[in-house]
This record gives structure tokens, sequence and C-alpha cells, in this order.
């Protein structure tokens, strides 16, 4: 009788062997990615070898992608006030932004807020207002969370430059007064509302007679 030859898939192969179709008799050949197997006396099976490739598994590429817009990363500033600008967007339509959070750190500590995005989106732009930032660096990280499980972030570092003097101004007595008692009250005050704030305090007084001066520190600045 002439031998018959079936082509199969390799999977269908197994389950056929599973089912006790195939008795101890069995024979195999191979070649390469072929086997040959014969199941009796007049029937062969031809079989295709395939590799079977394992599912890939999510990597940072997968990601929701975050992108701060501005202030651009390295910029220097004057003023203790930024606005950080930028949008996130997730790496696919099933895996949803859910929620989000910024961390702002300089010397003095850090500051983190989180929220939720409700309802859940596939786009989110953000704005975030910063007040009192500090001499030097200031890192700030935007992160948001898919509902895949998948965390994406960027972050900038900025630097926060004192340029402007402290605002000092003498209110009593007027300049130019004359006095017959030689105690006197000075009042006035000192603000620093573009610094970080006025940390010593000093002053001086001068005669024809001779001079004197006195400074008190602050633990912590006063603006």
């Amino acid at each position: 009788m002439e031998k018959r030859l079936a082509v199969i898939l390799l999977f269908a192969t197994i389950l056929l062997l599973a089912g006790g179709a195939i008795g101890n008799n069995v024979e195999k050949r191979s070649e390469k990615s072929t086997q040959i197997i014969r199941i009796s006396d007049d029937q062969w099976v031809k079989v295709e070898l395939k590799a079977c490739e394992k599912p890939a598994k999510l990597t940072s590429s997968y990601q929701p992608i975050v992108v701060i817009t501005s202030p651009p990363d390295g910029a220097v500033v004057h003023e203790r006030t930024v606005v950080v600008k930028g949008y996130a967007q997730a790496f696919t339509p099933e895996c949803k932004l859910m929620y989000w959070c910024w961390t702002w750190e300089c010397a003095t500590g850090s500051v983190t807020n989180c929220s939720y995005i409700s309802p859940p989106a596939d786009y989110v732009e953000f704005r975030i207002t910063i007040s009192g930032l500090w001499l030097g660096e200031n890192v700030i990280t935007v992160t948001f969370h898919d509902a895949c499980g998948m965390i994406g972030s960027d972050q900038i570092t900025i630097y926060y430059e004192d340029i402007y003097k402290p605002v000092v101004k003498i209110t009593y007595p007027p300049d130019g007064s004359v006095f017959h008692d030689p105690l006197i009250n000075v009042e006035g005050y000192a603000d620093d509302d573009y610094g970080i704030g006025i940390s010593v305090f000093s002053w001086y007084h001068a005669w024809e007679g001779g001079e004197e001066a006195d400074a008190w520190s602050f633990e912590t600045p006063v603006l």
C-alpha cells in the first residue's frame, strides 16, 4: 500500500501523541527543522518544527510619555515662583493615565503632591505653580502612572539666583530732623519679597564724638 504523507502543525501532533493514537513502535526521523514520524506500517506523518517565541515583556518603551515643556532644564530664574508646564500621553489606549505626582527638591527639603486623573485619560496637560524656590539647585520631577502598572516621568533642574536687594525704609524720624534729646527711637521696615528673606539685621550710628553699631541674625530668614 502506498505510503501516505500528511503535513500537520506541531501542536496538532503533540495533541495526537497525548491522545494515545501513537503506540510504542513509533519511529522518528529528523531532518533539520522537519521530523518524519511513522505511526503504523503504512502511515507516516511529516511535522514542520517551528520555534515558539516567548511574548515580549513590557519594557520602559511601553511607559507613559511625560514631557516638561517649560521652563527648560538648566534654566536660571530670579523669582521664587515658577510655573512648570508639560504633558503626558499614554502608550496605548488600554493603558490610560490613572494618577500623577510632582516633587520639588531643594537644599531645605522636598515637597510632593499627587492627584488622581478622573476620568482616566490618554492625554493630559499639566501646569504646576511652585513658590518658595531656594538658592541654587531646585529639582522638579513629574511622574505619571497608567492602568497597566507602568510609570513614566520627566525631570528638570532649575537654579534660583537672588539678585534683588532687600527694601529698607526708615519711617521715623524724618531725614534732616533736629533733636535736643540724646535718646532717639528709630523706626522703619525691611522686606525681601523677591529674595529668600532677610537673615541679618544691622545698624550703624556715627556722630562727631564717635560711632557705634550692632547686628542680629535670624535663624529663619524673614521675608
